[in-house]
């Protein structure tokens, strides 16, 4: 079981997702129109609790058997335990109006095949939103690399493996930010596995990861004592409920009791 302030750091990144999702042009559903949502690493549930409780029709796939039992279990969530594999054996005839892929992507052994996947079971209308690490962010010198992740993303590369696929960039948060947000749907047109122009901006990032420009970033920011009293912040919030289900019902009420507006999906941006 997670511990509560770890449900409240995920509860309020899952609000940040809904929030950028809304600049994408999504909204709560209307009366009797109940959108499928799909997060795939879905963790203990969070994003698929607040999806829920804004009308969805929320659905998560987890590979970790703990983490959905928990879900299903604590939150009353409909969180499966599987991955990306397991999508042609769910509810054959479902499809998806968004699918979420949060800190999942890079840990894909095949990201191309998975897209492919992905898109066979998209409604005509579906989106994919994708959120992974930016490998050009500045970071320690030793914290860039992880056993989990097979991959590491640029934006450029994120957006190339996309279209390689046979997906459409609608839209994307900026190319400096430390994580990447991008929104695509299939076109039903995968295309060669060209090469990416590769290693020239992973290597320029790696190479000025130094101790001096990071901890000099870190002084000037004061990210470092902004994160220490964050996590007081949430141990001290995180105690005062009883269970995680208590804690998320409060974290996400005001969200869940503001005026609905007629749903719609994401508009092309620029690439």
């Amino acid at each position: 079981m997670p511990a509560r302030r770890h449900v409240l750091r995920a509860g309020r990144i899952a609000l940040d997702r809904w929030t950028w999702l809304q600049t994408q042009g999504w909204q709560r559903p209307t009366p009797g129109h109940r959108p499928a949502t799909l997060d795939i690493g879905a963790s203990s549930g969070e994003f698929v609790f607040l999806m829920t409780q804004l009308g969805f029709d929320a659905v998560g796939l987890e590979p970790h058997e703990g983490y959905a039992s928990y879900a299903r279990d604590h939150l009353n969530l409909d969180v499966r335990n599987g991955s990306v594999q397991n999508l042609a054996s769910m509810d054959a005839a479902k499809r998806w109006d968004l699918v979420t892929l949060f800190h999942v992507f890079e840990h894909l052994s095949d990201p191309v095949a998975s897209l492919q996947t992905i898109a066979n079971h998209m409604s005509e209308q579906g989106v994919l939103f994708i959120e992974v690490p930016n490998a050009t962010r500045l970071c320690s010198p030793h914290s860039m690399f992880f056993e989990a992740h097979v991959l590491y993303f640029s934006a450029d590369s994120l957006r190339h493996t996309l279209r390689t696929a046979g997906w459409d960039v609608l839209g994307h948060n900026s190319d400096e930010d430390g994580n990447l947000r991008i929104m695509a749907r299939p076109n039903g047109q995968s295309h060669s596995q060209e090469p990416v122009p590769h290693g020239h901006d992973l290597v320029r990032a790696q190479q000025a990861r130094r101790w001096g420009s990071y901890l000099m970033d870190e002084f000037r920011s004061r990210r470092l004592l902004s994160k220490l009293r964050t996590r007081r912040e949430e141990k001290r919030s995180a105690s005062q409920f009883q269970s995680g289900a208590a804690l998320l019902k409060d974290l996400y009420a005001d969200v869940v009791t503001a005026p609905s507006q007629p749903a719609t999906q994401s508009t092309p941006m620029s690439a």
